[in-house]
């Protein structure tokens, strides 16, 4: 009898922890979270940018179609087809960037997310 009921409680914890799975069919590895125009910078009073709200669509490859991103220290710049990091001067109104977040979003909208890098597709015009 102890080893029926040891072995209800085994396949009812598998059972218990095989529906705590997450659906890891979407990868959020540098997964891009918008794509689109920066509309606005804030800037510090040294002005350094502190964060820039951009607006997009929602395409295939992004989640969000408007966001408020904080820039961090750690967030590269860099231009999509070359590979070179660039300095934040080139974050201008009218850019069109890809930025990829760090962490988790404030499902809030438009989003609200850290930038763990910003791509510059076309700067403005």
């Amino acid at each position: 009898m102890k080893k029926r009921m040891f072995f209800m409680y085994v396949l009812t914890f598998i059972a218990f922890c095989s529906g705590c799975g997450q659906n890891f069919s979407k990868t959020y590895v540098d997964n891009i979270g918008i794509r689109g125009i920066i509309k606005h910078l804030q800037l510090s009073e040294e002005k350094k940018i502190i964060s820039l709200y951009v607006e997009g669509i929602i395409e295939e490859d992004t989640d969000y179609d408007k966001a408020n991103i904080t820039m961090t220290d750690k967030c590269k710049i860099i231009r999509k087809d070359t590979k070179e990091k660039l300095s934040e001067d080139e974050l201008k109104i009218g850019a069109m960037v890809e930025v990829i977040f760090d962490g988790p979003v404030s499902e809030s909208y438009p989003v609200q997310a850290k930038a763990k890098e910003i791509r510059i597709l076309r700067g403005s015009d």
